[in-house]
């Protein structure tokens, strides 16, 4: 078998793989001469006369013993046997190889990136991925089957052209991994949004979660009060476990101004990026969405007794406190109670008593969004803001 450090066309085998196939030593078969061939009086057995010579009738025993149990001269004219070697292997785990499920190999390309913070500049890895969730093949399912509404799926759909790709994961910046649609996190002590998320996916689909993940070196720890996530394989540090800082700063080895822009081999960020995008994990970040933007339209704005959902009818209105909620959710209430405070401020005329508007609600709405959605605080709130009225 020939390996290379890329696994190059051809040959199927890279050094990854080969070292994985060897860390299991119930993997190996292994072989003998069979002994149930040679009679007593061969020269197989030719050591038992001295071994056994204080002992005559235990060779003599022994030697009959050998005799009763030969049985290959006639096994091997009936099966037409070529060879006397005989393979062991370990029966569960050649059992396992065929009920094993298929690995991913959807090989997702990295590269070496940066970010400049007010410091220094950062470089790691990063996977822009290729998938938009709003072509996600699984939305009409999930409306057919009465998961979602047909209102929540278009406000998804337009609102995640502002979010990162399904299956987009870097690791260039305080964060050990942010991933998926939704940018969520593995912070430095393990914990985060993402575990939590890769916990709910393997308690529905625990074989997929094997297969996904588990199998590929990222694996969850559930032994303290919330998720945690590491990576341990072969890929990385000799199979030891990585966490933490640790972790951190190994993903980013081959990572630097003179590799920039260019492939890197980082294999966690590779099959990271693979398992956020099986079908049943997109699944899992569409759901993730939708209980997201059903609990962000529960937050009452600041001063007011009325919801965010229940102030706003339109979609655009919807989507705009979601798109606040996944990126700056400590800020949602405050900053519509003070779009609204600003909108009756140049409105005294106006009743704060919402259900009096009749037919001008739709223009009261639109004047309290346009002073909320440019002005929130987050990254980009106004040009966020226009993506999402040029679509709704």
């Amino acid at each position: 078998m020939k390996a290379n450090a890329g696994g190059s066309a051809g040959t199927g085998t890279n050094t990854c793989t080969l070292q994985a196939g060897l860390y299991s030593s119930k993997k190996h078969p292994r072989h003998h001469p069979t002994e149930w061939k040679d009679k007593a009086d061969s020269a197989k057995w030719s050591k038992l006369d001295k071994l056994l010579k204080p002992s005559p009738k235990m060779l003599k025993h022994e030697k009959e013993r050998i005799d009763k149990y030969v049985f290959w001269d006639e096994l091997s004219g009936k099966a037409k046997m070529t060879s006397s070697l005989i393979w062991h292997f370990h029966p569960v785990e050649f059992i396992s190889t065929f009920s094993a499920k298929k690995v991913c190999a959807c090989n997702a390309i990295v590269k070496a990136t940066r970010w400049v913070s007010s410091s220094k500049t950062h470089y790691g890895p990063l996977h822009t991925g290729d998938k938009e969730l709003g072509s996600a093949p699984q939305w009409d399912d999930l409306v057919s089957e009465g998961k979602i509404t047909e209102e929540e799926k278009k406000i998804i759909v337009v609102m995640s052209g502002n979010e990162a790709k399904i299956n987009g994961v870097q690791s260039y910046d305080s964060e050990i991994i942010t991933a998926g649609a939704m940018q969520k996190t593995i912070n430095l002590s393990g914990g985060g949004e993402l575990p939590l998320q890769v916990k709910k996916f393997k308690n529905q689909h625990p074989e997929a979660y094997i297969e996904y993940f588990d199998s590929q070196g990222w694996k969850l720890d559930e032994t303290g009060d919330s998720a945690k996530m590491y990576y341990q394989g072969p890929a990385r540090a000799s199979g030891a476990k990585l966490e933490g800082k640790a972790l951190k700063d190994n993903l980013k080895i081959g990572c630097s101004e003179s590799t920039f822009g260019k492939v890197v081999d980082c294999q966690p960020v590779s099959v990271m990026a693979c398992a956020i995008a099986s079908p049943l994990y997109i699944q899992i970040q569409i759901m993730d969405f939708i209980e997201r933007l059903r609990s962000s339209l529960t937050k009452k704005p600041t001063g007011y007794n009325f919801t965010a959902g229940g102030f706003f009818k339109t979609s655009l209105g919807k989507a705009v406190v979601l798109d606040h909620d996944i990126n700056r959710p400590g800020y949602v209430k405050d900053d519509l109670g003070s779009a609204l405070d600003t909108f009756f401020a140049q409105n005294p005329t106006v009743s704060r008593n919402v259900d009096t508007w009749g037919s001008a609600y739709n223009v009261n709405e639109r004047k309290v969004l346009d002073l909320y959605g440019a002005r929130r605080r987050m990254t980009n709130a106004l040009l966020r803001y226009n993506h999402l009225k040029a679509e709704l």
